[in-house]
């Protein structure tokens, strides 16, 4: 995702079994690194009873819409 403000500002956000990496370790470091800002969804990392990195935000879907709709321009979906 791009910020609005167009400073190039990315985020991702993790769903699914993707959530996996935000447990840690060097693929949560080359993810980091590309992309400064990492969510992961809620519902994903506690239905698999993980417990992510301290640089992971946890969001709920209400604050995924507002990523999506409010505070970045483009989504791409991998």
């Amino acid at each position: 995702m791009a910020s609005l403000s167009g400073d190039d500002e990315r985020a991702v956000v993790l769903l699914n079994d993707a959530v996996l990496f935000a447990l840690g370790g060097e693929h949560l470091d080359a993810l980091s690194s590309i992309c400064p800002t990492i969510y992961a969804m809620r519902d994903d990392i506690d239905a698999r009873g993980l417990k992510p990195s301290e640089r992971v935000e946890t969001i709920d879907y209400d604050r995924l819409v507002e990523l999506i709709m409010e505070e970045y321009d483009q989504t791409i979906t991998v």
